[in-house]
């Protein structure tokens, strides 16, 4: 090759490299700009760095790092190697997905496509992706396309918005960019615009889904004998099949993404619905009555007064996300140096919601594989502060019975019932070896009572304990969570932890039977020695000669330890709501799978309303638990009754269901006691927000 007269030609790679990080670190937003006009340069330049040249993957690796977040997919990935190639594909797509939105309209081709891609890459935010969007404008897009096309193609649902991924998609994204200051800045109008765009969603549990899955069911996936219908329990009404069973071939969708095909489940719609629609209707506060008394006293003891709806309006009911601090040189906020302060990235609030995406591709008839945690421990612990919605009862159910919408239905909003929501809630673990309290499924109406069976009775001990005790007189321990508190979970005793190591010891003789019949096969002479050495070897005592607890000839015992396939036939939980599939066990035998064991085998939820809101607000009592499956929450809400002190099981029980979402909001819809779990009840929006652990 001629010598090069430019100085960069002469530079080794290595070097030439970091000098084009560096410079795309000049002006990082957007697609890297300055290695067009490096590539420019001469031809030794432009083929030593070209984006298909293999050498270059490990660089564009490196630019996709300088300029987007990507801690969360090593976090969330099931791969079991992550490689420059990857970064660098996903480096390609990104930039495409920038210029796409750069200059899309809102008719544009492959718009689904590009939504999916701006919504992996805010779960996946820590910072630099969400500048990343905002700077080609996704969000004023997503904005614009909601008010133009939510109600496209009405016609086709009888005058309702559709439930499709594109709806879905927009306004998961328009949450993730909503702001405190963008609220603020929202003109009257177009708030209400919006709250009336999203409206159908927020209210219609019967028309929109509200869970991945029926709530009706506890054990999930779905056993054979709900195999035989598509809607195995669903009942028709004039708006389709209820409860909803979401189809799967109308919710799935499959990705291209750090160079694998992730297949995911389509958002719940309702659920983004709700936290726009509530986050801005507490932009204005509720209004203060003049005639209420200024706060609590002799002569007021019960109702609201003006410091109770001060105090209600000084919290969020749909917390708004915190947007992540990023400097391009300096790193994320909480950075010293090099060193990062020890704490969560921002993406991992995310992170139940991302499995829950991935998790309900296997649908419901089957056992997800590898699935990750859906609910984190002591997530529901503390103080919850929120609003209910009650609508018209009459109203209610006759949009029930009627297909078609009304034609004033955005204009007369039924309900109009605002009630607030206190709730201060303990969490209680079952630890292995302790059994979970049985659970109630569908054809018991177990909904109506959190999918619980009725118990005797149910204590909460003064030693952090509380104790269930069945109609049968079983008793089933659980163990409350506190905040920093060690767990009693011990590895000797957990079920799980003993049956992987078990798994694991399988595994590890497996491995060394198989490189001892590697070894033996490398030549005929030495594999007919070893034959020998081991037919001699078996003819004396071989715990004696070789020892079980010696793994160097790998023997087995008389539980078979070291058969090749697992004994046991069922999943295994590691963390809450997380499963080893058998179908993986076989491949990893001989590894653990990185996830740590916390025992915990059931979470259940006792609570009530402070002293000070159950003045205000009226007092309740509260139980529940959670579906390990999708980590769906229930929780039964008993009026306390003035009278006597003790629940008012006859004063109007009703249920709420949902989820935790970003770790500091329940989103669900509450629904009233009826005496079949499956007849359609009353129903209505809830949101609350963490206030305090």
């Amino acid at each position: 090759m001629a010598h090069q007269s430019s100085p960069l030609c002469n530079l080794p790679r290595e070097i030439l490299e970091n000098i084009t990080v560096e410079a795309v670190l000049l002006d990082p937003i957007g697609p890297p700009k300055i290695i067009p006009a490096l590539l420019a340069t001469c031809k030794q330049i432009y083929f030593t760095l070209a984006f298909d040249n293999p050498n270059s993957q490990v660089l564009y690796g490196r630019v996709f790092k300088a300029c987007f977040d990507s801690s969360a997919f090593k976090r969330r990935s099931r791969e079991s190697e992550i490689l420059p190639v990857h970064f660098a594909e996903q480096l390609r797509k990104n930039c495409d997905t920038l210029h796409f939105f750069k200059h899309a309209t809102l008719h544009a081709p492959a718009l689904e496509e590009r939504f999916w891609e701006a919504v992996l890459m805010m779960v996946e935010n820590d910072g630099r992706n969400q500048i990343q969007l905002e700077a080609v404008g996704v969000d004023l897009f997503v904005d614009r396309f909601i008010r133009a096309r939510l109600w496209e193609d009405r016609g086709r649902f009888r005058g309702w918005p559709a439930d499709n991924a594109i709806n879905s998609l927009a306004l998961w994204l328009h949450w993730f960019f909503t702001t405190k200051e963008k609220l603020a800045k929202e003109i009257p109008q177009d708030r209400w615009q919006m709250i009336g765009l999203v409206t159908p969603f927020v209210h219609l549990a019967f028309r929109y889904p509200t869970f991945y899955a029926p709530d009706i069911h506890y054990e999930l996936p779905l056993v054979h004998s709900d195999l035989s219908p598509t809607q195995p329990h669903s009942s028709r009404t004039a708006h389709g099949p209820w409860p909803i069973y979401r189809s799967p071939t109308k919710i799935h969708k499959e990705i291209p993404h750090f160079g694998h095909h992730l297949r995911l489940t389509t958002p719940l719609t309702s659920t983004a619905a709700k936290l726009i629609y509530f986050a801005r209707r507490e932009v204005v506060p509720i209004r203060i009555p003049d005639i209420l008394p200024p706060s609590r006293s002799l002569e007021y003891p019960t109702g609201p007064t003006k410091d109770d709806i001060h105090e209600f309006n000084a919290f969020p009911q749909a917390k708004l996300e915190e947007t992540p601090r990023w400097n391009w040189w300096e790193g994320a906020e909480g950075e010293e140096g090099h060193t990062r302060v020890e704490r969560k990235p921002p993406s991992a609030r995310w992170d139940q919601e991302w499995e829950r995406w991935c998790m309900m591709k296997w649908g419901l008839w089957r056992q997800p594989e590898g699935k990750g945690q859906v609910y984190e421990i002591g997530m529901l612990s503390g103080l919850w502060h929120g609003r209910m919605l009650v609508p018209s009862e009459p109203i209610y159910m006759d949009l029930v019975r009627t297909a078609n919408m009304p034609p004033a239905f955005t204009q007369t909003d039924p309900f109009v019932n605002g009630r607030p929501v206190y709730m201060r809630i303990q969490e209680h673990h079952c630890i292995s070896p302790n059994t979970p309290y049985p659970f109630a499924n569908a054809d018991e109406h177990g909904i109506n009572n959190a999918w619980f069976p009725t118990w005797r009775s149910l204590q909460e001990g003064n030693k952090g304990r509380l104790t269930m005790y069945s109609m049968k007189g079983a008793k089933h321990i659980y163990e409350t969570y506190v905040p920093g508190k060690k767990s009693s979970h011990s590895a000797d005793r957990c079920v799980v932890c003993i049956r992987r190591a078990e798994r694991v010891e399988r595994g590890m003789l497996r491995r060394i039977r198989q490189r001892e019949m590697e070894c033996r096969l490398k030549d005929e002479k030495s594999r007919r020695h070893l034959e020998e050495d081991f037919e001699e070897m078996t003819l004396e005592d071989p715990e004696d000669e070789m020892g079980c607890d010696e793994v160097e000839m790998g023997c087995e015992d008389e539980d078979g330890i070291g058969s090749p396939e697992p004994e046991d036939e069922e999943s295994e939980s590691g963390s809450y709501g997380s499963e080893v599939s058998v179908e993986s066990e076989v491949e990893s035998e001989d590894e653990d799978d990185g996830r740590l064991c916390d025992g915990v085998g059931d979470i259940v939820f006792t609570g009530k309303t402070d002293t000070r809101h159950g003045e205000a607000w009226d007092a309740f009592q509260y139980y529940g638990r959670v579906r390990p499956y999708d980590g769906l929450i229930a929780i039964v809400r008993i009026p306390i009754s003035p009278a006597t002190g003790l629940p008012d099981l006859e004063g109007g029980r009703i249920i709420f269901r949902g989820y935790v979402h970003a770790g500091q909001t329940f989103v669900g819809t509450w629904r009233s006691w009826t005496p079949d779990g499956k007849a359609i009840p009353l129903e209505g929006p809830l949101v609350m927000s963490l206030r305090e652990r």
